[in-house]
């Protein structure tokens, strides 16, 4: 069976994009504004500047939690003495031996934390890699040679969770 249009207009409905020529000048394709563009051009950058400071967004972040962990560990190690009457459990009792300083648990966990970020780091070069943008390494090598580190645009919390939630749907 033959699909018969009765008219150009029907016919062009029909079709996945307008025939050639008949954009309309500030508009691609699909009849979006070139802003439309520019939009998805920068969200393109933030991806990609999120995937090039994966590990050190992640590396940085888990430094900021140890740091804090030793902080209150040496809080509560100064306290200690002045409230020794009292039989209350210690934050160190409390907390798993992954997050205690100096445990052969938080050594692995470190090093599996270390490991697993290094894998990540590698897969999003990857990515980069193949999309034709510069890599996690590249970027770093370029920064040093160009010694602009104050001049770099950071990529936020809410971006990196954007780029965890990806890694997660990848490992499903």
């Amino acid at each position: 069976a033959k699909i018969r249009y009765r008219t150009m207009d029907d016919l062009e409905r029909c079709l996945p994009c307008p025939p050639l020529g008949a954009e309309k000048q500030g508009h691609n394709v699909e009849g979006h504004d070139d802003n439309d563009d520019n939009e998805e051009q920068e969200h393109f950058h933030q991806i990609c500047r999120s995937y090039q400071q994966y590990a050190t967004f992640h590396q940085t972040r888990q430094q900021g939690v140890n740091h804090r962990v030793h902080q209150m560990l040496n809080e509560e190690g100064q306290q200690q003495p002045q409230q020794q009457q009292q039989q209350h459990p210690t934050i160190e009792s409390i907390m798993p031996p992954s997050l205690l300083p100096q445990t052969l648990e938080n050594q692995q966990y470190q090093k599996q934390f270390c490991d697993g970020t290094i894998r990540n780091q590698f897969f999003l070069d990857n990515v980069l890699k193949y999309s034709g943008v510069m890599t996690s390494q590249e970027v770093l090598r370029q920064r040093r040679e160009e010694q602009q580190s104050s001049l770099t645009e950071w990529a936020t919390e809410d971006q990196m969770s954007k780029i965890d939630s990806v890694l997660k749907s990848v490992a499903r």
